[in-house]
């Protein structure tokens, strides 16, 4: 899911399908759609739903590459 997402979610459906039919009696694979991570996002919403709901989520609401590195110097706040 990984690659698919950074790829915008262009071309790489077939990927994500592929591991979710592979994997998918796994227990952990069972678990993801009740984590709050993005692959759980993705499996909990469904793939079908997901081909037209992420790409625009990525492009309005997070960017999962966004680096983070260069704004915590400015920071005012205490960083423990």
């Amino acid at each position: 899911m990984h690659r698919a997402a950074a790829q915008r979610f262009a071309a790489s459906w077939g990927d994500v399908e592929a591991l979710a039919t592979k994997y998918r009696d796994r227990r952990w694979m069972a678990a993801l759609p009740e984590t709050q991570i993005w692959a759980g996002t993705i499996l909990g919403m469904g793939l079908d739903k997901a081909r037209v709901v992420m790409p625009a989520m990525l492009e309005s609401f997070v960017d999962l590459f966004y680096d983070s590195v260069s704004t915590l110097p400015s920071l005012s706040i205490p960083m423990r």
